[in-house]
């Protein structure tokens, strides 16, 4: 079996069984004051891999290198291979055209699944993050790829899969795939804030 075939079939195996997790609430990450935060994503968990050295991935600081405006402190995808994120301060919208979600990256290694929802339950792929286009899955949509560019990946809430608002997104790392991103922070470039 190829490694694309194999890898499709476990972001397959793996959405199925990401749609389950119940969403990160305050006392799971670490919630900075929505003041100031915006258009960042606010709060943060992280689920450690089985064979993560040090729990709380990587160590306790982990949910804190995830929120916030980028910063240069870096949440590691091997350590932690799933990430998920929930914006605060108000709802990342779809438009036509532009991306949406900007991910900060320190490295874009590896291929990195990016689902969104609006309800933190029902979960959407909007795209893919990968380092080469020979990492991405077979049979992905070219709409699917991010667009990596200085150090950030943007995706659209619309171009892969159709989604029209979302507060929570999910990064998940293919362990398939050799190689694992670095976050350091997630920014809605299209936002409504709460009232």
């Amino acid at each position: 079996m190829s490694r694309l075939p194999r890898a499709a079939a476990a972001l397959a195996v793996a959405a199925l069984a990401a749609c389950e997790a119940d969403p990160p609430t305050r006392a799971d990450g670490a919630l900075a004051a929505d003041l100031g935060l915006g258009k960042y994503a606010a709060v943060a968990r992280c689920s450690p891999s089985a064979g993560a050295k040090e729990p709380g991935c990587p160590g306790a600081s982990c949910v804190e290198n995830a929120i916030g405006a980028p910063d240069g402190k870096l949440v590691d995808l091997g350590a932690c291979p799933t990430v998920d994120l929930v914006f605060t301060g108000g709802t990342i919208v779809a438009q036509s055209g532009p991306p949406d979600l900007r991910l900060h990256l320190g490295s874009s290694a590896g291929l990195t699944r990016v689902e969104a929802s609006l309800d933190g339950k029902s979960y959407v792929v909007i795209g893919f993050v990968a380092a080469k286009a020979s990492d991405l899955p077979a049979g992905s949509k070219d709409s699917c790829a991010a667009q990596l560019s200085g150090g950030a990946a943007s995706l659209s809430l619309s171009r892969c899969n159709s989604i029209s608002k979302a507060t929570f997104v999910r990064l998940t790392r293919d362990e398939q795939v050799v190689g694992g991103a670095t976050l350091d922070a997630a920014e809605a470039l299209s936002f409504a804030a709460s009232r």
